[in-house]
């Protein structure tokens, strides 16, 4: 796996605005949480031991945003869904849960896409 740093120099900042000069990679990311009927739902199923069926879809988007002198800036979308269902019946099979990646491993994958698709594109 390539690291940003190999790319160059970059103008690191955390105040929007900061500095302007080089290279500047820009990353916004949105949470998505539940809705509020679908948080309400999941926690009164929850209350009653799931014997209801809960579906939850949450997430985040994460929008990079590449700017280089003398270059149109680049932007680049993704976003990460994680989607879940619970039910008493299906308890037995929880333990596929482990098998699956979790946000951390979908945030990781997400930035290794986002560096190989910069690449193939030429944005560096």
């Amino acid at each position: 796996m390539k690291s940003l740093k190999e790319f160059g120099d970059f103008s690191m900042s955390k105040e929007p605005g900061g500095p302007r000069t080089g290279r500047q990679l820009e990353v916004e990311i949105i949470d998505r949480p539940l809705s509020g009927a679908a948080d309400i739902w999941w926690n009164v199923d929850a209350i009653v031991l799931f014997l209801l069926p809960a579906v939850r879809v949450e997430g985040f988007d994460l929008d990079f945003r590449l700017e280089a002198p003398g270059r149109i800036a680049t932007s680049y979308q993704y976003t990460v869904l994680e989607r879940g269902v619970m039910w008493l019946p299906l308890l037995a099979f929880a333990w596929i849960s482990l098998l699956t990646p979790n946000a951390e491993d979908a945030f990781r994958s997400t930035v290794q896409r986002f560096v190989t698709d910069s690449t193939a594109a030429g944005s560096w």
